[in-house]
């Protein structure tokens, strides 16, 4: 499998952008903005947690959010889909400066 990373250069320093991003999950939390996904579960972990081999051992933030997609789909599929297959589960794993992301279920299954 190959790797491959992009950089792009941003008018911030990295500590700021670390501040930036845990102030948007933290205001995520408080008032979400999309009606349409859920915020199942967000906590912080450490090197020596479950969540940290997702990052290679260090330090960060796990997300695990729910996306319903019901309303963004025709009334023709929704009829004919079965209940609970328009949704998808993504979970996030965020260390400073890396962010893995995997889905939980495909939809349509």
């Amino acid at each position: 499998m190959v790797k491959q990373i992009y950089k792009i250069p941003m008018p911030l320093s990295m500590e700021e952008y670390n501040l930036a991003q845990h102030y948007v999950t933290m205001v995520e939390k408080i008032a979400p903005s999309d009606p349409d996904s859920e915020l199942i579960e967000m906590e912080e972990y450490d090197e020596n947690s479950e969540h940290a081999k997702e990052t290679d051992g260090k330090a960060g933030l796990y997300v695990h959010r729910r996306f319903h997609m019901e309303k963004k789909m025709p009334g023709v599929i929704t009829m004919m889909a079965p209940k609970g297959s328009m949704e998808t589960d993504i979970y996030s794993y965020v260390s400073f400066p890396m962010s893995r992301d995997s889905h939980g279920k495909i939809i349509f299954l």
